[in-house]
């Protein structure tokens, strides 16, 4: 398991699942444990992008596409 998803899962555990929940329902932002999870969701979110191979390389525009053709 690599860190940053050990700190998204520590992050995630501060509050139990339905306090989660309750944030969300009642569209509650800025708390310190919701940053605090934000900012381990992002750390992840760009070692998960670093690390992925890219098998089939980037895609073409459409319009690149047609213009060639």
């Amino acid at each position: 398991m690599s860190f940053e998803y050990e700190n998204v899962v520590k992050a995630y555990a501060l509050v139990p699942p339905e306090t989660w929940e309750r944030y969300k329902l009642l569209e509650i932002e800025g708390l310190r444990e919701q940053i605090i999870l934000e900012n381990a969701s992002k750390e992840l979110l760009k070692k998960w992008r670093s690390k992925r191979p890219r098998l089939l390389g980037k895609r073409k525009k459409n319009n690149e596409q047609k213009t060639n053709n």
